[in-house]
């Protein structure tokens, strides 16, 4: 069996739902002041509770996909939140 066959379900489906939020996340901040604003920011909380949701639940699906989640969540709130634009103007 291959060593992609030997991953359990349940960890793709962690990881594309942890690969949705950043990428929310940075299309929330790639938008910021276009017409798609609005759809990104929507977008984004979407997955902001569902990685939120998805932390409680992968605390009983196995050892260190709450980490990955926990994780993930920090890094999508950081980057909604974080000024990065005025590091760049000194």
């Amino acid at each position: 069996m291959s060593p992609l066959g030997e991953v359990s379900r349940d960890v793709w489906i962690v990881g594309a739902m942890l690969a949705a939020g950043l990428a929310s996340a940075w299309l929330a901040r790639l938008h910021e002041g276009s017409p798609w604003q609005t759809s990104c920011h929507r977008l984004f909380f979407l997955c902001l509770v569902t990685v939120a949701g998805l932390t409680v639940v992968a605390l009983h699906l196995g050892p260190g996909l709450w980490i990955a989640s926990g994780a993930t969540l920090s890094v999508m709130v950081i980057t909604a939140t974080g000024d990065f634009s005025s590091a760049a103007e000194s």
